[in-house]
């Protein structure tokens, strides 16, 4: 049986599936409450006309603790999107078209028709089911299927496929941190 996934992969797809939501990025709980307190610090010693060096240093806190726990994550991924499309020789914010076919023989990735990677059953570790997409574990990294995107074959035949003929893989849920479906805010708006 032969398995068909075609998607589009943009910033807005890249950025939906690398960044988890706010509140669930390592690391946040400690940067969200340093600024406020940061704030509160810097309000009350202008409004108090302490030294400038207590309200620089309170500035400086806050424009950190903002920086690391609200803006970092997002402008790395950000970032990690358009050096693989200079790498690849892609528009920044245009992107490109991902093709995942999937057969008794392995697994084939295609970047706008051009072959990426060959990777055969033997070296694919886990199956990982979010729900919005599938992720296929291949050392230290990972093939992702878009639910949504089968043009060969469904999701429901794809897991049969899957737990029929490869039940040495093992399948497992996703982390809540990235089981987001980047078509969710397209149809809400």
């Amino acid at each position: 049986m032969t398995f068909k996934n075609v998607y589009k992969m943009d910033m807005n797809r890249y950025r939906k599936w690398m960044n988890p939501p706010l509140t669930k990025v390592k690391g946040f709980w400690f940067w969200a409450p340093l600024s406020l307190l940061a704030l509160a610090a810097l309000l009350y010693f202008r409004a108090k006309a302490y030294p400038l060096r207590l309200q620089s240093l309170s500035s400086l806190i806050l424009l950190a603790a903002l920086y690391r726990g609200f803006f970092f994550r997002r402008m790395y991924v950000d970032k990690q999107f358009r050096i693989m499309c200079m790498d690849y020789g892609y528009e920044p914010f245009v992107g490109w078209q991902n093709t995942i076919v999937v057969d008794d023989e392995g697994i084939r990735t295609f970047m706008d028709e051009k072959p990426m990677a060959n990777v055969t059953w033997d070296q694919v570790q886990n199956l990982t089911i979010a729900r919005g997409y599938f992720d296929l574990e291949v050392d230290m990294d990972f093939i992702r299927l878009d639910k949504a995107s089968f043009v060969e074959g469904n999701t429901e035949s794809f897991l049969a496929y899957m737990t029929e003929k490869h039940s040495d893989i093992e399948q497992k849920a996703e982390k809540d941190d990235y089981s987001t479906d980047p078509r969710e805010e397209n149809q809400e708006k």
